[in-house]
């Protein structure tokens, strides 16, 4: 058996090389994750509808009074009582925010409202809804929103 031991060959001490320890490849760039919590906002775009058309633009007083008229009848007192903030007003168009629980009473409040004026009745049109503000938005609309 000492001869077998023998007729290996085995490769002597001093003829073998050693590889260098690998260093851990380090990205060029860092690398970045970020998670995207839900916004604690809802945003709604509505439009007003009037019949016969209304001869002024919508005013912001004029917005939050219907708006509130809406949300009373929809929700009675419990719907007088969520807050609105009015974004934007341009001609009959409106932006508000609201807290996203509230979001979809809102766009149920406005969307089935109707209201009466002299000249005949008003409604409002839901254009959309998002917990995004750019995603509610138009390709166009975003400079005009803050802009125009």
């Amino acid at each position: 058996m000492a001869d077998m031991d023998m007729d290996i060959d085995r490769p002597e001490a001093s003829t073998i090389q050693k590889e260098p320890p690998k260093q851990p490849v380090k990205p060029k760039q860092a690398i970045k994750t970020h998670t995207s919590r839900q916004s604690q906002w809802g945003y709604i775009h509505l439009t007003r509808i009037s019949t016969p058309p209304p001869k002024d633009a919508l005013d912001l007083l004029t917005a939050k009074t219907n708006l509130t008229a809406a949300l009373t009848q929809f929700l009675g007192l419990t719907g007088s009582g969520i807050p609105v903030d009015i974004l934007k007003v341009e001609e009959q168009d409106l932006w508000i925010r609201v807290q996203r629980e509230d979001m979809k009473a809102v766009v149920a409040a406005a969307g089935g409202w109707v209201g009466i004026r002299k000249e005949g009745e008003e409604s409002w049109r839901v254009r959309g809804h998002n917990q995004w503000l750019s995603l509610l938005l138009d390709q166009d609309t975003p400079a005009k929103l803050f802009n125009g």
